[in-house]
């Protein structure tokens, strides 16, 4: 998934590329967010696209006409990428920015929830052919509805993205996480740690539902950035311990799901970091120098290596330990 230019897709195991977007309309086509693939039915996949790229950085609401540019939808594919149609029955066209399959729902009516920015959360139980609008308990008036996380035990988990230019005290506009127990019929709002109101990635422990790793981005001070960093919560969101603060702007947290004590991130302070020990000691990742980094994933054919994406730098890949 690129910013600005869409998905991709290779054939060839990365040697050649080709656009993974057509049948989706060009209002659309600028950026695909994310991809969620039926683990059930070979080739069958959804996406979320959006006119609008560059998500969640404020900045690209600032001159406030973002509801007027803001297009994008959920499409769906049954041939692995190749051709989408849409699948947006029900949905307010805006920049969507996450779709998740729940892999409990039965197949051919599978569950999927939505993240649709500056509208809030869509549901659907029919495979995506139809979808409800489903924000009872949140408060914010425009959410931007960012990433949907679920957990083993059912729960799911909303990052609103912060919708200010992060100075530091300013409040208005703050990010929160919202739970539902309920698969999205009810929200309650969490407290997010002292000093934070960028929240920017959740990540769950498979072994165990109240474990969290939440990523934040700093609000901005004199004086230098606060409020960034891996926060730790192992009561299901009620309470966070700081773990990571070397990198105040961290994009996203990822747990290794063949070996949950090794977690990565990543950011936009020139460096991914790595840690064996479920958060203890963290090492910055050797090789790796970009300065707008965005998330780590591991490379499924070789547990050695991890794939590293970029804003505006591409994919690096390398040795998961540093070279």
């Amino acid at each position: 998934d690129y910013t600005d230019i869409g998905a991709f897709h290779s054939y060839d195991g990365g040697q050649s590329w080709e656009s993974a977007t057509n049948g989706i309309p060009d209002r659309w086509r600028n950026t695909t967010y994310w991809l969620a693939f039926d683990p059930d039915v070979k080739g069958l996949m959804w996406g979320a696209f959006s006119w609008i790229h560059d998500l969640p950085r404020p900045k690209m609401w600032r001159n406030g006409d973002f509801r007027d540019r803001a297009r994008g939808g959920i499409g769906v594919s049954t041939d692995g990428g190749r051709t989408w149609s849409l699948s947006n029955g029900g949905q307010e066209e805006t920049a969507f920015t996450h779709v998740l399959l729940d892999p409990a729902s039965p197949v051919g009516m599978r569950t999927l929830y939505a993240s649709a920015f500056g509208v809030g959360v869509y549901k659907s139980t029919d495979n995506g052919k139809t979808w409800q609008l489903k924000n009872t308990g949140i408060t914010e008036l425009d959410p931007y509805a960012w990433r949907i996380v679920r957990a083993k035990d059912g729960a799911l988990y909303l990052i609103l993205a912060r919708g200010n230019q992060g100075v530091y005290g300013q409040k208005d506009g703050g990010g929160a996480i919202y739970k539902s127990i309920d698969g999205a019929e009810h929200w309650w709002k969490l407290r997010l740690p002292d000093g934070v109101n960028g929240p920017n990635g959740l990540a769950i422990d498979p072994r165990d539902s109240t474990r969290l790793y939440l990523a934040a981005w700093a609000q901005e001070r004199e004086g230098g950035a606060t409020g960034g960093g891996v926060f730790l919560s192992t009561d299901g969101g009620l309470s966070w311990t700081l773990i990571f603060n070397l990198s105040e702007h961290v994009y996203d947290v990822t747990i290794d799901p063949k070996a949950p004590d090794t977690l990565y991130l990543c950011g936009f302070d020139a460096a991914a970091y790595r840690s064996t020990d479920a958060g203890v000691h963290w090492t910055r990742i050797q090789g790796y120098n970009f300065t707008w980094g965005h998330r780590v994933l591991m490379d499924p054919n070789d547990a050695a290596k991890i794939y590293i994406t970029t804003y505006g730098g591409s994919v690096w890949h390398g040795p998961a330990a540093g070279d």
